[in-house]
């Protein structure tokens, strides 16, 4: 008798949890996708000859750490009630993509003159695939740390 509400009670959990987590996983693969047709059309057009520029060195792009700082406000504003805090947690979501993106950069401008660099890309891409993008979660956090550490980032003045 005291099962039924139970289960009702923890469907209701469920259903609030996945409607709290939605707009961050909705504008995370959204930012993903739209980023990688973007990339693949501007390579179909670089193939084709009309691209009007040389093409940019993607590996070397660099978060800018303000960004940081956004993540952090969206985090918080995902805490708030109602649509601040869907608007929140989409942001929270997009940001992240963003930073897996920088993630992804940052291997792959580490990974230069490494005489297995071929293979070593292979492997994660593959492992992207196969985890259904679950590996997004470390290249998320590389991103974070690649932004937040400044590694990759010329002193001030010094020529690119």
């Amino acid at each position: 008798a005291d099962a039924a509400p139970a289960a009702a009670e923890a469907h209701a959990e469920l259903v609030d949890a996945l409607a709290r987590t939605v707009p961050a996983f909705a504008a995370n693969g959204l930012a993903l996708l739209l980023t990688f047709y973007l990339w693949a059309s501007a390579r179909i057009v670089q193939l084709s000859g009309r691209l009007p520029r040389p093409w940019p060195d993607i590996p070397a792009t660099i978060m800018p750490r303000t960004m940081l700082g956004l993540l952090a406000v969206a985090a918080v504003l995902a805490f708030a009630p109602g649509y601040a805090g869907v608007l929140g947690t989409a942001l929270v979501g997009s940001v992240s993509a963003v930073f897996a993106l920088q993630g992804l950069a940052a291997f792959h401008d580490r990974s230069r003159g490494r005489p297995a660099r071929g293979m070593m890309l292979f492997g994660l891409y593959l492992i992207l695939f196969f985890t259904q993008g679950i590996a997004l979660i470390v290249l998320t956090l590389f991103g974070l740390a690649d932004t937040a550490l400044n590694r990759r980032r010329r002193p001030d003045g010094a020529a690119p």
